[in-house]
């Protein structure tokens, strides 16, 4: 390890080398809402997550930052479709076509 060469680094004598780790966490909920077609909705809870951990070592340091999305929960919500649908100022609403399948 003192010559920094990987193909070196199971040579020579073992020696004890005893660390130190250094962090926060740091935490917060998100969510991602995501409208599809008519009175349907997607919604996904996150906990996102920043860790930053130092290792301390005799005559070195290193500092590692992670962060990582992890999914809590979805759900799907459906909405009652309306009567009518579309129009504007200029058309009046149309009734919605119901399709019977056989």
């Amino acid at each position: 390890m003192a010559a920094d060469n990987a193909l070196l680094a199971n040579f020579g004598p073992k020696v004890p080398v005893k660390f130190t780790t250094i962090g926060d966490v740091r935490s917060e909920i998100r969510t991602d809402v995501t409208h599809t077609g008519i009175n349907n909705t997607m919604i996904e809870v996150y906990i996102y997550i920043v860790a930053n951990v130092r290792v301390v070592i005799p005559f070195a340091t290193d500092t590692a930052t992670v962060e990582n999305n992890i999914m809590l929960s979805d759900i799907f919500v459906q909405g009652e479709i309306p009567d009518f649908y579309g129009g504007n100022s200029e058309n009046s609403p149309r009734p919605a076509e119901i399709v019977e399948s056989e």
